[in-house]
């Protein structure tokens, strides 16, 4: 599944300042301290400010200030009837539409969340939601949509890494090799570390017959994460291509060694399922699944974990990497901080 970064904290302080304050009577200093909490990534210490603040003038400002304190917790279905009735009452404000359909499209309701965004592009039509609009269209399997809104967004965004790397993505999975080319290196281009447009780049160059580029773009996948099946089998073949038989068939020996442990995700995921209730073996599967290089499958079982046991600091440290090797880095960041206040003791 795809997701939506959440929104940026000032455009929800913004609004949700102008006219909070004065449903508060005492003044202004419980939403100061709101301001600063938010600011700093407090968010739990934000929401036990809020909820009376909420129960006693449930303001359209005030509700959608608790809503995002929650999604910024990833406790998105706690967060969703407060956004959604602050949406309700302010229909014209778009970025609340936009942090709406984020919370929707991580609770699996992408279709809700499309509609969302058709309504925030209509009011504005920023680079930011049709980035978000791309990923709902993934989601619900329509490529045309998805790749007209990718282009849209970088042209008018050039340094956007992540557009460029969804969109190369989307072409890989297509099977055109050729075309995916460009958006890969545009990806690399604009973020040189990004492991994801790197491995795309790699594998299209493989693909079309560019061996030493793959060979290149997958060693240095490889050294940033070790496990990545992809790019361990894209620099096996792409050695033996370029004629250095030895080192490739070693490489590739390597790849069906690491390839085994596809056993032992399976046998994780049928415990999981039987046993869904139980941290410990989502934990285990996420940490075997960051283990192979697949953040992005990881991901939705940490979220599991999350409800779970919101307060265990464990899965939001393997949430952070998760979402870092997903290109994620503001959630990346979000949930290490997380980590940190739940192993000093802050809840």
């Amino acid at each position: 599944m795809q997701r939506l970064p959440l929104i940026a904290f000032a455009t929800v302080v913004t609004a949700f300042l102008a006219t909070a304050a004065a449903a508060q009577n005492p003044g202004q200093d419980p939403i100061a301290r709101v301001n600063a909490l938010m600011g700093g990534r407090r968010y739990r210490e934000a929401e036990a400010l809020l909820r009376p603040m909420v129960e006693k003038a449930a303001t359209p400002e005030l509700q959608h200030a608790l809503g995002f304190a929650l999604s910024a917790q990833f406790r998105f279905r706690e967060a969703e009837p407060f956004l959604q009735s602050a949406s309700d009452q302010r229909p014209k404000s778009d970025a609340w539409l936009h942090q709406l359909a984020a919370c929707k499209l991580e609770l699996g309701q992408g279709a809700d969340a499309a509609a969302l965004l058709d309504r925030a592009l209509a009011i504005n039509p920023s680079p930011e939601y049709r980035f978000a609009r791309a990923m709902c269209a993934l989601n619900m399997a329509d490529s045309a949509r998805a790749e007209t809104e990718l282009r849209l967004c970088v042209k008018a965004r050039p340094d956007d890494a992540e557009a460029w790397s969804k969109l190369a993505q989307l072409l890989v999975d297509r099977g055109d090799y050729a075309r995916a080319i460009e958006p890969a290196r545009a990806c690399v281009k604009v973020a040189p570390r990004h492991v994801e447009g790197r491995y795309l780049l790699g594998l299209s160059s493989a693909r079309t017959g560019a061996d030493a580029d793959a060979v290149a773009l997958s060693e240095g996948v490889l050294k940033d994460v070790p496990g990545q099946l992809g790019a361990s089998y894209n620099l096996a073949r792409a050695l033996i291509r370029a004629g250095r038989a030895e080192e490739g068939r070693a490489r590739l020996e390597s790849f069906k060694t690491a390839s085994v442990n596809e056993s032992r995700l399976r046998a994780l995921t049928a415990d999981v399922k039987r046993n869904p209730s139980v941290l410990r073996l989502r934990l285990e599967l996420a940490e075997a699944l960051l283990s192979s290089g697949s953040a992005a499958a990881a991901i939705p079982h940490l979220m599991q974990a999350r409800e779970l046991d919101s307060f265990h600091a464990a899965t939001y440290r393997l949430l952070a990497r998760a979402f870092k090797g997903d290109g994620r880095h503001e959630d990346a960041a979000r949930a290490s901080f997380a980590a940190e206040q739940l192993e000093k003791g802050v809840r």
